[in-house]
C-alpha cells in the first residue's frame, strides 16, 4: 500500500508505539475489538493524522455493529473492506459528512449502499460486489477524483456515468461488455483494466485522449489499438495478455522480440529498445509488456 505500512492495533494501545508509527502509515487497521480508552486513544491520534485511513476488518460481530464508531466523528478516511458480518451500512452515519474516502469493500453478502449517499464530498472511492444504491451514490458525489469498483458488471449496473472530475478509474474482476462505456469519462489520466471479462475491443480508450497511465492486465483481447493520438500517454503497463496476437497497425509495434525463461515456462516479450515507436506513443517513458501467448 503505498511506500507506507499497515498499522495494526490490538489491545492494550500502546500510545507511544502507535504514535510513533504512525507518520508513515498508510492504514491503521483493527480485528477485533478495543476498549473505550483504547478507542478514545485511537481516535485522538487519528485525529492528529487525518490523511491515515482506518480500516476495520476480520470476522468479529461487535465490529460488524460499527457502533464504536461513535469515537470517530472526524474520520475521512474509512474502510470496511473484509468486515466479513456487515450487514448494514446505515451506523455510518456516525462519521463526519466530510468523508473524502470509503472502501465499502468485500462482507460475505452485499449490501445497499444507499446509506452511504449521504456523503455528498467524497473523492476516493472503492466498491467491491455491492451493486444496489451505486448509481445513486455516484450521482451525489460527482466531485470524485478516484473511483475503484470489483467484481461489477459495469456497464449493466452503470449504463450511464457523469463523473466530471474522476482521474483514475480501475475496473478489477468484473466485466465490461462494450468498451465505449469508457468514453464517458474523458478527464481520465489514469486507467486500469484489471481481469475485466467480456472486453475484447480497446479502440475507445485511444479517446481519452487525457490519459497518462494505463494498466492492461489478463484480459482476452486480441489486438492492441493505436495509441498515437494519446500524446500525454507516459506509461503503460500490459500483463497476462495471453490472447495477444496484433499489435496495433502494421507499423506500430517495433523492438526485438525474443523469449525468456521464468519458472521453466518460455515467455514471449518484447525487449523494448525503441520504446518511443510502441504504441505510436512519442513520449512514453515506460513500457512493461508480458504474455504468455504468441506475438
Amino acid at each position: 500500500m503505498g511506500d507506507g505500512h499497515v498499522v495494526e492495533v490490538r489491545s492494550p494501545v500502546d500510545v507511544a508505539q502507535l504514535r510513533a508509527r504512525l507518520g508513515d502509515a498508510d492504514v491503521v487497521q483493527l480485528s477485533e475489538p478495543l476498549t473505550e480508552a483504547g478507542y478514545r486513544s485511537v481516535a485522538a491520534l487519528l485525529g492528529d493524522h487525518p490523511m491515515v485511513p482506518l480500516r476495520v476488518y476480520g470476522f468479529d460481530d461487535d465490529l460488524a455493529t460499527l457502533r464504536f464508531l461513535r469515537w470517530f466523528p472526524h474520520v475521512r478516511r474509512f474502510s470496511v473492506a473484509g468486515l466479513w458480518r456487515l450487514t448494514d451500512l446505515a451506523p455510518l452515519d456516525q462519521l463526519s459528512a466530510d468523508v473524502e474516502f470509503l472502501d465499502i469493500g468485500e462482507t460475505r453478502r452485499p449490501l445497499d449502499l444507499a446509506p452511504v449517499a449521504q456523503f455528498r464530498r467524497l473523492r476516493r472511492l472503492r466498491v467491491a460486489e455491492h451493486r444496489r444504491g451505486l448509481s445513486e451514490l455516484l450521482h451525489v458525489n460527482p466531485g470524485l477524483w478516484e473511483l475503484s469498483l470489483w467484481r461489477l458488471p459495469v456497464d449493466h449496473v452503470l449504463p450511464v456515468i457523469s463523473l466530471p472530475h474522476l482521474r483514475a478509474l480501475a475496473l478489477t474482476l468484473g466485466s465490461l461488455t462494450n468498451s465505449e462505456w469508457l468514453t464517458q469519462i474523458p478527464t481520465l489520466r489514469y486507467l486500469a483494466l484489471r481481469r475485466v471479462r467480456k472486453l475484447s475491443d480497446l479502440t475507445p480508450e485511444t479517446r481519452l485522449l487525457a490519459l497518462q497511465w494505463l494498466w492492461l492486465e489478463t484480459l482476452t483481447v486480441e489486438r492492441l489499438s493505436d495509441f498515437g493520438s494519446n500524446t500525454l500517454l507516459i506509461r503503460a503497463e500490459c500483463l497476462g495478455l495471453r490472447h495477444l496476437r496484433h499489435m496495433g497497425g502494421s507499423a506500430c509495434w517495433t523492438g526485438d522480440v525474443r523469449s525468456c525463461r521464468e519458472e521453466g515456462v518460455v515467455r514471449p516479450i518484447i525487449l523494448v529498445t525503441r520504446a518511443r515507436e510502441i504504441l505510436r506513443i512519442h513520449v512514453l517513458g515506460h513500457l512493461c509488456l508480458s504474455t504468455a501467448g504468441q506475438l
